[in-house]
This record gives structure tokens, C-alpha cells and sequence, in this order.
């Protein structure tokens, strides 16, 4: 049981580190009291992003929100131009970006394990999406929405959940 726990724990922190280096922030701040694997919904305001923008050896900052699905899932929230803009953007593999308030993004992992495709719909927060795109695995998340949908069906306003990158 003891290796099992230990195995689970290094995979989990292993791919949220990989994924975290995908993105191409050096820094991450996250709520008090939270941490990269307590999977929190604590909102931070975004009303924080000018600030961080200011600081001297700050060239950008953008807001996530990160909903809890079930077992290790999470649906994140982004404004996909601004995370274009710090990561350098998504390859997309099938489809492509978000075309309405109802879409997804979902990486190759994620689409090959639920047999989802463009066009495809998955019912996440008991929410009907449909899948837009398929991009290449390593960047931030699993399943991305657009980031005002999610703090509208969250009811998280002018916050951001988890993360500024």
C-alpha cells in the first residue's frame, strides 16, 4: 500500500511538474493555504494582475481558475490569448481554438483515454461541452475552457482560482 501511495504521489507531482514547465512562467502564485496537489478552488482577485504586471522584472501575467472534477480531473479556466501569450501557444493537434462559450479544449492524453474527438461532447459540471480542439499534451492542463465561462457557471466574479502564471 506504502509503494503504491509513493508511486501515485511522484507520478502526480512528476506531470504537474512537467506540465507547469510547459506553460513557460517562472513564477506561480497560488492562494494561502493551498498547494499543487490539494486540487483548491480558493479565488485570488484578479484585481492582483495589474500589480503583479508593474513589478520590474515582470514581462506578464495572466489568471486561471481551477475547478475540481472528479479524482485527479480538473476543468481550468484561461483566456487563451493571454496564455498563448506567455506560453507561446498551444499546438493543436485536431481542431483548433474555442469557437463558443460552450467549448473545450481538451490535450491528447485526455481525448485518447475518454475516446473524445472534435466535435465530440463531455458532460463536465453538469455541463454539456463540446470538444474544439486537441492540442499536444505538456501544457498546463488537461481540459481548458474559456475562463469568464467558468467564473460565471463557478460563480467565482472578477477572481481567479489557484493560480496567476
Amino acid at each position: 500500500m506504502i509503494l503504491t501511495l509513493v508511486g501515485i504521489s511522484y507520478g502526480t507531482l512528476d506531470e504537474t511538474a512537467r506540465r507547469a514547465r510547459g506553460v513557460g512562467a517562472d513564477i506561480v502564485v497560488r492562494p494561502p493555504a493551498t498547494s499543487v496537489i490539494s486540487l483548491s478552488s480558493s479565488p485570488m482577485s484578479q484585481d492582483l494582475l495589474p500589480f503583479f504586471m508593474k513589478q520590474t522584472h515582470v514581462t506578464f501575467a495572466t489568471g486561471t481558475i481551477i475547478q475540481p472534477l472528479s479524482g485527479f480531473d480538473t476543468l481550468t479556466g484561461i483566456d487563451l490569448a493571454q496564455f498563448n501569450k506567455l506560453s507561446g501557444g498551444s499546438r493543436f493537434v485536431k481542431g483548433g481554438p474555442f469557437q463558443s462559450d460552450d467549448d473545450v479544449i481538451v490535450d491528447e492524453y485526455y481525448a485518447r483515454e475518454k475516446k473524445l474527438g472534435v466535435g465530440s461532447t463531455v458532460k463536465l459540471m453538469n455541463h454539456r461541452w463540446r470538444v474544439s480542439g486537441i492540442f499536444e499534451s505538456g501544457k498546463l492542463a488537461r481540459i481548458c475552457a474559456k475562463l469568464d465561462v467558468l467564473q460565471s457557471l463557478t460563480t467565482v466574479t472578477r477572481g481567479s482560482s489557484a493560480r496567476f502564471i
